[in-house]
């Protein structure tokens, strides 16, 4: 999960927001906008204190 977590972070630097859900079709998403929300901790990754292990991690969409 070391791969997904770098994205992530590569993400929130550049000032976009990253939403991790489960499955496509997720009815909620955690909005994560700061790197203080995430953690890898021996190979998983966590966000708020919870795995992230299987889930959905993108980054959204730009409005217009």
């Amino acid at each position: 999960m070391q791969r997904p977590y770098n994205f992530a972070l590569t993400a929130i630097a550049q000032g976009r927001t990253v939403l991790i859900y489960s499955g496509v079709t997720a009815r909620s998403a955690k909005h994560v906008k700061t790197a203080d929300r995430l953690a890898l901790v021996d190979g998983v990754m966590y966000v708020d204190g919870v795995s992230a292990k299987g889930l959905t991690i993108c980054v959204r969409p730009m409005r217009s």
